[in-house]
């Protein structure tokens, strides 16, 4: 996300939303009772510094969690510099992590002559880094950023789409790395899933990694610095604010704007019938002691139409929960997006929507109809970032 549930355009027809099997995922938690809205004393947006490179930085991506052993294998496998067997296991204690029964230290660092395979997870460049706590293992993957940013675009967009989709979504994909890079410190920068941006290294299509390689270095800057560059699946005819998504974050920018090419989108147009029963169970798991559901109304939308709070009527009351804490608590990948009508139906109601995601930024959908149409990644970029520049963090 960058992003979001429903980025990844390629998985149907991707994740977040090929063709496309989109994947849950949204990075902030809110509370069920909570109704979203710009807040008159939201916090000014973090001051990113535009950054400068003196040559080609790496990032670091959480790729695997877990309490069991990892196996990984590489020709000229080391660990810390010592070199290893083709194929070793690395475990897992409540006390430190082991290699042939004896305690590996913290931060334990794998490189390879190439990929490292890793059993059952995937094979990754750079190197990766085991880190150790008391209630898992973590393992890192250091790589160069545009090795990083040519994963993210295949996994994020499909390969068959027009180059300058890719190398828009490439520009998206860097600038939102760099942004948490610079505001993420500590093991890791950035989640491997669409709590983040999708990132599946894997062979690479050669015109895809052409597309991405021609942007190198490339970012979009606001003003004085960068912000997280969020981009979705599909819109559904406008996208967002980000104000309006994260209200908490008064970011400011005033993105919302008309897409009229995201028409080919398996998720431009969905429905979602719902019984009042599974409601009352999916909203429970929020809101403990909730009593039969009797009805749901749309109570607040934002200017571009997308549901931004919702009463729920119960049998003993009614509450009031925001379009993004209802999206979650149903499913995120059945109600795709917060751009919908609700119409009551015996014993329930059906939600008609449009589009996939969070509607912020960059609709990827919007973006291929756009590039198909002939327009450049430079104006698919401006049209969807209002107010952007594009510079060199590094050549």
């Amino acid at each position: 996300q960058g992003v979001d549930e429903g980025s990844e355009a390629h998985e149907v027809a991707v994740g977040v939303d090929g063709g496309p099997d989109p994947s849950d995922g949204d990075v902030d938690a809110e509370s069920d009772a909570s109704i979203a809205a710009v807040a008159e004393d939201a916090p000014e947006p973090p001051r990113i510094p535009i950054p400068r490179f003196d040559e080609e930085p790496t990032t670091r991506v959480s790729i695997h969690r877990g309490r069991r052993s990892v196996v990984v294998s590489g020709e000229g496998l080391e660990i810390n510099g010592s070199r290893q067997r083709r194929v070793v296991e690395i475990g897992w204690t409540e006390s430190a992590l082991t290699l042939r029964g004896k305690a590996l230290p913290d931060g334990a660092t794998v490189t390879a002559d190439g990929d490292i395979r890793v059993r059952k997870i995937g094979s990754f460049p750079g190197s990766l880094i085991f880190f150790h706590t008391e209630t898992h293992m973590l393992l890192v993957n250091e790589v160069p950023l545009e090795r990083y940013v040519e994963s993210v675009v295949q996994s994020e967009v499909p390969a068959v789409w027009p180059r300058e989709v890719h190398k828009a979504q490439a520009v998206a994909a860097r600038t939102y790395a760099l942004a948490r890079m610079a505001l993420q410190g500590g093991q890791y920068s950035l989640e491997s899933s669409v709590m983040d941006q999708v990132y599946r290294p894997r062979r690479l299509d050669k015109g895809l990694v052409e597309a991405v390689r021609a942007t190198r270095g490339e970012v979009l800057v606001f003003g004085k610095g960068l912000i997280e560059t969020k981009y979705h699946s599909a819109c559904g005819g406008r996208t967002e604010n980000p104000d309006e998504v994260w209200p908490e974050l008064g970011m400011g920018h005033q993105w919302s704007v008309s897409c009229g090419t995201c028409t080919e989108s398996p998720h431009y147009r969905w429905s979602l019938s719902l019984t009042f029963d599974v409601l009352q169970r999916r909203l429970g798991e929020v809101r403990s002691g909730l009593k039969r559901v009797t009805g749901v109304q749309v109570t607040k939308r934002s200017r571009a139409r997308r549901v931004l709070a919702v009463e729920v009527r119960t049998e003993k009351g009614s509450f009031v929960v925001t379009g993004r804490a209802f999206r979650r608590a149903v499913s995120l990948r059945k109600v795709r997006s917060t751009s919908f009508e609700v119409r009551p139906r015996p014993g329930g109601i059906t939600l008609e929507g449009r589009g996939f995601g969070h509607g912020e930024g960059m609709c990827q959908w919007g973006a291929s109809g756009m590039a198909e149409t002939g327009r450049s990644y430079t104006e698919i970029l401006q049209h969807y970032y209002r107010s952007a520049e594009l510079r060199h963090a590094y050549e």
